[in-house]
């Protein structure tokens, strides 16, 4: 075990605490203020939580994500961004100009060639190919639209004006705003997502459990080959020393020349936040200010504040800014002063400054983390400094080395991109593995090589029961000694994966929360309608959209039993599926229906009515995602359909960077052809088992008028005792048909789900046998041909084997198992 000291209680330094501390290490973090969360500090304000510096998070901040995960933190969508034109006193979404095909190509063909790592912890490997100006460099690449798409944020995030700052760091927030990504969504959110109860909230957490001492002011550090001494009002000894914050703020450091020589290159922005009540600005929205002078934007998050958050580089008047905006300042509340934005200039990193920051690290037992080796982004703080302990610390003395999770990642990453005949950056690490077009031979080819590599038996299950590859990879990371010969058994009885389809407006991630509360023991997979990803048409018959999911759900379960599910019409649609797979010769565990009502039969299809349809989706929202009693609002019926949707988009949360108009524009057409599919299913007779969670609040009222659809409100099956099948249970939960699915309610209808599955036995597990016996597999076998991956993986797994030519098949010897596990593996 070594003691290391950490200078510096933000982002970088608890993250690095933490990650040494888990790696069996003492670690002791010195701060000067009196709280932690550096640049990412909240205040709170009339019963609000203002977040001072960062706390905007996206699809790429996966590290961040599981940290909040682990830490059972609460998140939030943000309020949408836009710019906000202060000569006319309007606001618009962030242009999409940069979104074209040839655009998006020529990016990702430049990237590939010239700066692939970009998207690796750190900058140093980037900083030579992007050292020049970004409007020169995006000037040279024909990539003027970029800006356009991206400049308005990256100025008033604090980073610079593109043509002050180099490239490197205009492209490295390009990519970190997820919207170059396939990873539509993270934790639930399609777009922008924060810490509800203020981001500062979640570093105050991190740092209950390591020793932070506040107030510290730092009297001396020396340090020599053999360890640290650090006088902090009394001197502690350590084995190592890691500096947050770059090598000129370092109180009383003992600098080699190369460090003061890095030093004296270190660059800063002055930027400014003021936490002030004002009135006249737009509200319920982060506005990037177009062409500004000092104040480069400003936020309203709460609909009962007047409090607002403004952001401005050195601005010394904020009110005379704050009026120039169309505003008046009422009261300021606080002003945080930042040196912000740690850089190096062009000529500096077309020299390789970066690199020589790199090779001072373990350099008189000293190592840098932070925003200048990493970029001044929270998940950037996060993954560099997790990174480097893995790098240089790993496990403590006496402790087997433990695979990190980044490092299993960049395995599966390289290896699952070599295997697809893609480059490494289309393999999105937070994708869903059945998204990415592996075949059953390249999981095997995979699992193989995995093994080899890690040095201990990967079950080929796991890529079946994980979603995805952080998934996969956090898993091994946490297997720090090598399975037993009973894996084998472990894998063959893991849970049955649930397949659970999502409701009439075709969305999946409403169902995260549920899934959560379901349990990690419990693989679930929540199906997404088509169309809801505006790349094709949306489905309007039910056996047409069944089929669809069969064949989603056959590409990761090849073969049953099933256990298949759905929230509201969504259930309908899990019980088509089931007919399906029976029809198909399959067997179906049992169909778990959440609240789904089948429609009265002879009715009318719902007309289109497009503002009806905004105030359905509307109602739907409010009563899916309540606001502890907040007061219902509704659509602004003097607004053009236009401008409903583009409000419907503003209150659904969509990213002010997407072309949210057209986003809204999809959704109403899936969620109406799925209303008229309804109407026209009439469930016919099965022989399937089927629960039904029915909500005891009943179904809200939402289709009105000439679109009301009649359901079986009344009926205490739902409709459902109607239809002949093979058994009903029905198990009653609190909430209504929308609130079930959220807490409090939440944690009844997850023990209710987890009760249903639980009626369904595990696969048994292999029998041990003391005697020898041996299987043939004939490779004519239908079964065989149709997929024969899992019987290969089997043989592999059990024990050697080899072909027999009188057999004509594989023949597997064992003295550990006997023939039945073959067909319980089938």
């Amino acid at each position: 075990m070594k003691t290391v000291v950490i200078v510096g209680a933000g982002v970088s330094g608890l993250t690095t605490a933490r990650a040494l501390r888990q790696a069996g290490h003492r670690a002791i973090v010195l701060e000067r203020g009196a709280d932690v969360g550096g640049k990412c500090a909240s205040v709170d304000i009339g019963g609000h939580a203002f977040d001072l510096g960062g706390h905007v998070c996206t699809t790429q901040y996966r590290r961040l994500a599981a940290l909040v995960t682990e830490l059972g933190l609460e998140t939030e969508p943000t309020t949408p961004h836009r710019v906000f034109d202060a000569a006319n006193g309007e606001s618009r979404p962030q242009s999409s100009a940069f979104f074209t095909y040839e655009n998006f190509q020529r990016y990702t063909a430049i990237r590939e060639a010239e700066f692939p790592r970009l998207g690796d912890p750190g900058l140093a490997h980037s900083a030579k190919a992007l050292s020049i100006p970004a409007s020169q460099w995006l000037r040279e690449q024909g990539l003027e639209a970029m800006a356009e798409s991206f400049g308005t944020g990256y100025t008033a995030a604090g980073y610079g004006r593109l043509d002050e700052v180099p490239a490197l760091y205009f492209l490295k927030y390009a990519e970190m705003t997820g919207l170059l990504s396939s990873t539509r969504d993270l934790l639930g959110h399609v777009g922008s997502f924060t810490i509800k109860g203020g981001f500062g909230s979640l570093w105050q957490r991190v740092a209950q459990d390591l020793d932070v001492r506040l107030n510290v002011e730092i009297e001396q550090i020396v340090r020599n080959a053999d360890g640290v001494r650090v006088k902090a009002g009394e001197w502690i000894e350590a084995d190592a020393i890691v500096l947050t914050v770059p090598i000129d703020q370092v109180p009383a450091l003992d600098a080699t020349p190369e460090e003061r020589g890095i030093a004296a290159r270190v660059r800063y922005l002055d930027y400014s936040t003021m936490v002030c009540a004002a009135e006249g600005l737009p509200r319920e929205a982060f506005s990037l200010v177009a062409q500004p002078r000092n104040v480069v934007s400003f936020h309203h998050r709460y609909e009962d504040s007047d409090v607002y958050t403004c952001y401005a580089y050195g601005a010394d008047a904020f009110d005379e800014d704050v009026t120039v905006l169309g505003g008046l300042l009422r009261k300021p509340y606080l002003r945080k002063d930042w040196k912000f934005l740690p850089h190096f200039g062009s000529d500096d990193l077309a020299t390789g400054v970066l690199d020589r920051v790199e090779a001072l690290q373990g350099e008189l037992n000293t190592f840098h983390v932070g925003s200048l080796p990493a970029f001044e982004l929270v998940e950037c703080a996060i993954v560099y400094a997790e990174d480097l302990v893995a790098e240089h610390f790993g496990a403590a003395t006496g402790s087997r080395a433990v695979t990190t999770t980044q490092t299993i990642r960049e395995w599966l990453v390289k290896h699952i991109a070599a295997e697809l005949h893609v480059p490494e950056f289309a393999v999105s690490p937070s994708a869903p593995l059945t998204s990415l077009g592996l075949e059953s031979l390249s999981v095997a080819t995979l699992q193989s090589e995995l093994s080899d590599w890690l040095g201990f038996r990967v079950p080929h299950t796991l890529f079946l029961e994980l979603p995805t590859v952080d998934a996969v990879a956090e898993n091994l990371a946490r297997q720090d000694v090598p399975q037993s010969s009973s894996s084998l058994a472990l894998a063959l009885t893991t849970p049955r994966p649930f397949f659970c389809i999502g409701g009439a407006v075709g969305a999946a991630y409403y169902l995260l929360p549920l899934a959560r509360a379901v349990g990690q023991g419990q693989p679930f997979y929540g199906l997404q309608g088509p169309g809801f990803d505006g790349t094709e048409e949306p489905v309007d018959d039910i056996p047409e959209l069944a089929a669809r999911y069969v064949a989603e759900i056959k590409q990761v379960q090849p073969y049953g039993p099933y256990l298949v599910g759905g929230h509201s019409f969504g259930g309908i649609v899990a019980y088509e599926v089931g007919r399906q797979l029976r029809r198909r010769g399959d067997e179906v565990a049992r169909v778990i229906m959440i609240d789904a009502y089948p429609a009265v039969p002879g009715q009318q299809e719902p007309p289109w009515d497009e503002r009806a349809v905004i105030e359905e989706l509307w109602t739907i929202r409010q009563h899916s995602f309540q606001d502890n009693g907040a007061p219902r609002r509704r659509v602004d019926q003097s607004l053009t359909p236009a401008e409903q949707r583009e409000q419907l988009g503003r209150f659904l949360g969509a990213s002010g960077a997407r072309p949210v108009e057209e986003h809204i524009a999809t959704i109403m057409g899936v969620y109406q052809a799925q209303v008229e599919a309804l109407v026209r299913y009439e469930p016919p007779a099965s022989d399937l088992d089927v629960t039904l969670i029915k909500a005891t609040g009943g179904f809200p009222e939402v289709l009105k008028d000439d679109r009301h659809v009649e359901l079986f409100s009344d009926s205490p099956a739902n409709g459902w005792e109607r239809v002949p099948m093979g058994s009903l249970e029905v198990v009653s939960v609190p909430g209504d048909h929308f609130t079930m699915l959220v807490p409090p309610a939440l944690t009844t209808l997850a023990n209710a789900v987890r009760t249903a599955i639980a009626q369904v036995p595990p696969p048994p597990p292999p029998p041990a046998a003391h005697v020898e016996s041996s299987i043939h597999i004939n490779p004519m076998h239908p079964d065989f041909l149709a997929d024969p991956y899992p019987f290969y993986a089997l043989l592999r797994d059990l024990a050697p084997v080899h072909y027999d030519d009188a057999l004509d098949g594989w023949v597997l010897t064992s003295t550990r198992t006997s023939p039945t596990c073959c067909a319980a593996r089938r």
